[in-house]
């Protein structure tokens, strides 16, 4: 059993300091520690701790709510990540992933990173799983190979991410064509909230964006989260880039898009969305949403536009809707 105090409500136990969405524990909870952690541990008690994300990923069941809590022994990064030789897929439903910590939300110090020998074309996290509940983890990719493609894939459906720092092309090599901070696709209705999703290491003349929505995405909704990134080439690099297939909705609530180029030697994005096609099929909703170092929202008006504001009344077609208080 854990450490930690659990409390019997009619044969549910409930752990009070988890998330109120998430504070009864029908499933079992696993421990992990990076640096002296050992994967020969039992993994169920703080004082007997595995050392992998991916040991205690293969021991929990799926569907029944079975929590990883993940303890930082440290603040430098050897002491709080758990580094991966080959893309970590968190695949079991309803399993739930929670990192200990301060509850920074850039770079917190629960991380999960590539290995610095790492020279494979994946990415470094793919959530496949479904109705997993994914908190203040820091995933970050930056090694010298210029072979990895992106952060994390997400492919599963009904997640919460809550605060979590995706932070792909950390280092110059991995700014490569197609790279990512999140790629998305076939995922629906997960909700990704007070994350950053990017980082400020500067993007070049490579045809890439912090988040790629494809095929089958929709109904995902991001909530004051912060897109961050910086870039030398005005049109290049996007905040996000849609595929023609995308369909659905995607919400984008009270978010902030930040392009630190110019502080950097860089340039002034003309334009934070780059749908495929002039008809996607989906719609984006921007609420309250704020941008610095853009121009405009889309490089194409038929599908993201800014809207004009008359008495509070917005006026002009269809696509992106932008509300300002």
């Amino acid at each position: 059993m854990s450490q930690v105090k659990l409390v019997n409500v009619r044969g549910s136990r409930i752990l009070p300091n988890l998330p109120f969405n998430l504070p009864f524990i029908p499933g079992n909870i696993w421990h992990v520690k990076p640096s002296t952690g050992l994967d020969a541990n039992e993994g169920d008690r703080a004082d007997r701790p595995l050392k992998t994300l991916l040991e205690a990923q293969s021991r929990a069941t799926a569907n029944q709510n079975d929590v990883v809590l993940f303890y930082p022994e440290g603040v430098t990064a050897a002491l709080s990540s758990d580094y991966q030789s080959a893309t970590l897929a968190w695949a079991k439903n309803m399993v739930h992933l929670i990192g200990v910590h301060a509850g920074g939300l850039y770079a917190p110090r629960c991380g999960i990173r590539l290995a610095s020998t790492y020279v494979t074309a994946s990415n470094l996290f793919t959530l496949s799983a479904s109705g997993c509940y994914i908190a203040n983890m820091y995933m970050y990719v930056g090694v010298a190979s210029a072979n990895p493609t992106g952060c994390m894939a997400m492919t599963g459906s009904y997640n919460h991410l809550y605060r979590c720092h995706m932070a792909g092309m950390g280092a110059s090599t991995n700014v490569i064509a197609a790279a990512y901070s999140l790629s998305m696709t076939a995922a629906e209705a997960n909700f990704i909230e007070e994350c950053t999703i990017g980082y400020e290491q500067m993007r070049g003349a490579q045809v890439s964006a912090e988040i790629y929505i494809n095929a089958g995405t929709k109904h995902n909704t991001f909530s004051k989260c912060l897109l961050y990134t910086s870039t030398s080439h005005a049109t290049n690099h996007v905040f996000a880039r849609v595929a023609d297939s995308f369909a659905g909705f995607i919400d984008f609530d009270r978010c902030r898009f930040v392009n630190e180029g110019l502080n950097g030697g860089g340039a002034e994005m003309t334009y934070a969305f780059a749908p495929a096609g002039s008809n996607p099929g989906g719609v984006i909703n921007l609420h309250y949403c704020s941008s610095a170092g853009v121009t405009d929202w889309s490089n194409n008006s038929g599908f993201v536009w800014a809207p004009t504001l008359t008495d509070g009344t917005i006026t002009g077609g269809i696509g992106v809707v932008q509300t300002k208080s």
